[in-house]
């Protein structure tokens, strides 16, 4: 019996030099308790803030100035599955990182101070007439403060948000604490995708943005926004199920998700922008006259002049029209370079000098056309236009030598002279990525230039 209870005793001595000296080696003194106690409180102290990787920031200056476009000040990243886009920029050593929706009704912008860890976030959404706009109070937030900062925001927390608008708060309270969740998962989706090229995204910087809102889908549409539904299957312009005309539609389309002038029936909406573009700054434009009248337009603005004076502004632009009578689709397209930009009256600016090409594919292939230059060439109408004051032209390639011609241009600062020859490169290096913006633009009307029977580019 003395032997059991030795045994057990020895058992309990071997278990407390365990449970109390687990870290003594042999030949060292045991932890005081007061030691034990320091150690167990270093442990539950709460975990190092977050912090921005240097050496990836670096690596993401670099690939920035890489990727940026000529006289640009931002990238832009664009999702099928999402309306609108995020841009991030890089300035005076302040990332900048942002996500617009694609008619504008939602933003949410980041400012990230990489020196100091903290950041600025800036919010609005849109409502009719109203809207609900601010950012956070105080002079920053760290780089895990986001998510609270969008729970502030959603239950309008003026200890934490400085609210500038708040005129679409009482009668949107319930659609703000729905929209800005998708608003910040989508930023979130494009924040992984930023980087992609590098191997990582915003995350991987040292900006976490938070589990709550993961599970939100950033592709449903917020209560601002029109999804249009398009159960017609058309071919070469006439849907097969029901026969309704593929330029009725695209009017229906674009009054539904833009503006719409009652007296005269135009209507116009701008398109989701896409990387096919040259640059942030362009964009593309849909309008209508009427049923069976469309205007497809792409705009890219290039700067001349170092001091981006208005006389430096180059705007190389294209048209698409499209008509269709009864089941007949017709189109022609119109390619313009346009410099020499100056005042021709109280607000109204105008180009001294517009080339101008222009193509028809009466079957709407034009890919026909483009096949090369010399199909190009074949089947262009060119022209060059030299503007007067009071706003008409005349074309000079029609009865003007090139030399003649190039005098013209001398006089004027920030602009050049083109031969015809020169003018079809111009045209035929750029016009491929014109049209895929247009295509591309018309994502969010549910529909494309294959369904009006406009063929651009040869399928292989």
């Amino acid at each position: 019996m003395k032997k059991l209870i030795s045994a057990v005793l020895s058992g309990v001595m071997l278990a407390s030099v365990f449970l109390c000296g687990c870290n003594t080696m042999p030949g060292e003194p045991e932890a005081t308790e007061t030691e034990t106690t320091a150690e167990a409180t270093a442990v539950e102290t709460e975990p190092e803030p977050p912090h921005i990787d240097v050496d990836r920031y670096n690596r993401i200056k670099g690939f920035y100035s890489f990727k940026l476009p000529e006289g640009g000040n931002s990238i832009q990243l664009y999702d099928d599955s999402i309306g609108g886009g995020c841009t991030y920029s890089i300035y005076e050593d302040q990332i900048y990182f942002g996500y617009t929706s694609y008619r504008n009704e939602s933003s949410l912008t980041l400012r990230i101070d990489p020196l100091s860890d903290v950041a600025n976030v800036e919010f609005e959404l849109i409502y009719g007439d109203t809207r609900y706009y601010g950012m956070n109070s105080g002079d920053s937030i760290p780089l895990d403060g986001f998510e609270t900062f969008i729970d502030a925001v959603i239950e309008k927390d003026e200890s934490a948000v400085r609210i500038y608008d708040d005129t679409a708060w009482e009668a949107n309270k319930d659609n703000i604490r729905k929209d800005l969740p998708i608003v910040y998962a989508r930023l979130i989706k494009f924040s992984n995708a930023a980087f992609e090229q590098l191997g990582f995204g915003f995350e991987e910087l040292g900006i976490p943005f938070g589990d709550k809102y993961r599970s939100v889908d950033p592709s449903q549409f917020t209560s601002q926004e029109i999804d249009i539904k398009n159960e017609c299957r058309f071919v070469n312009g006439v849907c097969e199920d029901c026969g309704k005309h593929w330029a009725d539609y695209y009017y229906e389309a674009v009054g539904k998700l833009g503006y719409i002038d009652t007296n005269s029936k135009w209507c116009s909406v701008y398109g989701q922008r896409s990387a096919s573009m040259f640059d942030p700054s362009d964009y593309v434009q849909y309008s209508s006259y009427g049923p069976g009248s469309c205007d497809i337009y792409y705009q890219h603005t290039i700067m001349k002049d170092p001091n981006s004076t208005m006389a430096g502004q180059h705007t190389e632009n294209c048209t698409l029209h499209i008509s269709q009578n009864k089941k007949k689709i017709s189109s022609y397209f119109v390619f313009n370079y346009e410099q020499g930009m100056h005042s021709v009256g109280d607000g109204i600016v105008g180009s001294k000098f517009i080339y101008q090409l222009t193509v028809e594919a009466k079957d709407g292939d034009y890919s026909k056309i483009f096949e090369s230059k010399e199909t190009l060439k074949k089947n262009a109408e060119l022209c060059l236009f030299v503007m007067g004051d009071e706003g008409s032209g005349y074309d000079v390639w029609f009865n003007k030598k090139d030399e003649d011609i190039k005098k013209l241009f001398d006089e004027i600062p920030f602009t050049t002279f083109y031969t015809k020859d020169e003018f079809i490169d111009m045209v035929w290096n750029d016009y491929q990525r014109m049209f895929e913006s247009m295509d591309k633009g018309m994502i969010w009307m549910k529909t494309s230039l294959a369904d009006a029977g406009i063929k651009w580019k040869n399928e292989d």
